[in-house]
């Protein structure tokens, strides 16, 4: 009787993403030249969320899981991580900023070439021992960036960025999971940082610098979310990588257009 509330559950997500899916893949923001604080910290959050999107799209290639959307999103996001890198290189003046950049390029080099080479099981557990460093390396980067801004706006534009991360974090501990990759940890870290996001939404969504468009596009994340959460807090075992793939980049997109709202803020 349960595997049969589940069976329908499966089925009734599957149908609410076919009718509601608009752009099921993120679009590349392109390299600008970056002329503010708010604009340095939204480009130096998406480098945390590149960290984990560059696993995740390498796991669904491992897993078979929209193998040419997920190399494309691969390939796409090496190269926006370089250009960010390269940007916000020139904009950073301060020391502190240019030290911690620095560190960013020195772990981005070997994982850059794992995640180049050869899709494999022990390549995969290769990134997965570097990505950590290179995520806690680039929230660094944003946080001098925060503190060098001082302003109340930086902050929110950090934490709604960090939610970028999050939903590719969460995707990507869900295919590490179902491809069989430190499966109890990677279980238990998806759950964590799900607890994560869903916190920082509400937070959010309570800001009291909110227009009304983000207050708009925060209610039609909330919806999308509730859809990725139940996805993701089924049982382990009950794998739907590809309905993971989809929702992921739903929220991903909405998120990234909140982050660029509130950066507009400041401009």
């Amino acid at each position: 009787m349960r595997s049969n509330r589940f069976h329908k559950f499966d089925i009734r997500i599957w149908f609410v993403v076919l009718l509601v899916s608009l752009p099921l893949v993120f679009t590349e923001v392109q390299a600008e030249v970056i002329n503010t604080y708010a604009s340095a910290i939204n480009k130096a959050g998406r480098q945390r969320m590149l960290s984990q999107r560059i696993v995740k799209a390498y796991s669904m290639v491992g897993l078979g899981v929209q193998i040419d959307e997920a190399n494309e999103q691969l390939l796409l996001s090496v190269e926006l991580f370089e250009k960010q890198l390269s940007e916000l290189k020139r904009f950073s003046k301060n020391k502190n900023t240019k030290k911690s950049l620095a560190k960013v390029e020195a772990l981005w080099t070997p994982f850059r070439n794992i995640a180049l080479g050869k899709v494999s099981k022990e390549g995969v557990k290769k990134l997965v021992a570097k990505d950590n460093n290179l995520l806690k390396a680039t929230h660094q980067v944003v946080l001098i960036l925060q503190k060098s801004s001082g302003s109340k706006l930086a902050k929110i534009v950090n934490t709604s960025g960090r939610q970028r991360m999050l939903s590719q974090r969460i995707a990507k501990y869900y295919m590490l999971t179902a491809w069989g990759v430190n499966a109890d940890k990677s279980f238990k870290l998806m759950q964590n940082s799900g607890n994560e996001f869903s916190t920082a939404l509400n937070k959010l969504s309570s800001s009291k610098m909110n227009t009304k468009k983000i207050n708009e596009v925060l209610e039609e994340t909330k919806t999308q979310w509730s859809i990725f959460e139940r996805s993701f807090r089924l049982k382990k075992g009950r794998f739907i990588p590809l309905l993971i793939a989809i929702s992921s980049e739903k929220i991903l997109v909405s998120m990234n257009e909140v982050t660029g709202l509130y950066d507009k803020l400041g401009k």
